[in-house]
């Protein structure tokens, strides 16, 4: 499970830019030092994301039920679910702890959210056939163009040689993770906006069991 989850949070390190000071000190010594962005970032380099965006953009353009997935996730009813949501103890707390783990998540997320209409999350406080699958045949294709065999071989190598990647393992198999996402899952303004997602086709157990099952190479 802690694979899936590594997987699911790959796009958040995104960014995460080396100190300058640090480049220049390594540069003067001839010493290549590595940290935990640079080891995501072998994950993320591995992710095709303009065959996953020409996915998508087919599913939004061609798919009735993404479609309303879609039209949903961008209006008033939704941005004022999220807009709660973002503002609980519950949601804050989920995310400082992983930003406290070397993951940058508000930054990904206010990569994303303009693209959907979404208020930003505040800074520390060719003619293809049209897909008639919907939300699980988008989590189909999507899971079939990633480099599935080389996701795994990088992680059982950063496993072995990257203390810091043992150590973001390790910090989100923690307790104090674990805590933070049941109090996640349980929030109330949560669980209402997701149960609106789930009325337009986003089952995240489904979800899950894909994912699962695809990076198990049992399909």
């Amino acid at each position: 499970m802690k694979l899936i989850f590594l997987i699911f949070l790959l796009p958040l390190a995104l960014c995460g830019e080396i100190n300058s000071e640090t480049d220049d000190m390594n540069r003067s010594t001839g010493v290549v030092q590595r940290g935990l962005q640079d080891d995501l970032k072998e994950f993320v380099d591995l992710i095709p994301m303009n065959k996953i965006m020409s996915v998508a953009l087919n599913y939004i353009v061609a798919d009735k039920e993404v479609q309303a997935l879609y039209n949903y996730i961008r209006s008033e009813e939704f941005r004022e679910l999220y807009t709660a949501a973002i503002k609980t103890s519950a949601v804050r707390e989920l995310i400082e702890i992983l930003e406290s783990y070397g993951l940058p998540v508000v930054k990904y997320i206010n990569q994303i959210t303009p693209l959907l209409m979404l208020p930003t999350y505040p800074q520390r406080m060719s003619a293809e056939k049209a897909p008639t699958k919907g939300v699980n045949g988008l989590v189909d294709e999507i899971l079939h163009v990633l480099p599935r065999d080389k996701l795994i071989g990088l992680f059982i190598q950063k496993t072995i040689t990257s203390h810091d990647f043992r150590q973001l393992l390790k910090n989100l198999g923690s307790e104090q993770t674990l805590r933070a996402v049941i109090k996640f899952a349980s929030n109330k303004e949560v669980r209402r906006a997701y149960a609106e997602l789930n009325k337009r086709g986003v089952d995240i157990v489904t979800i899950s069991k894909k994912a699962i099952t695809y990076f198990l190479n049992l399909c």
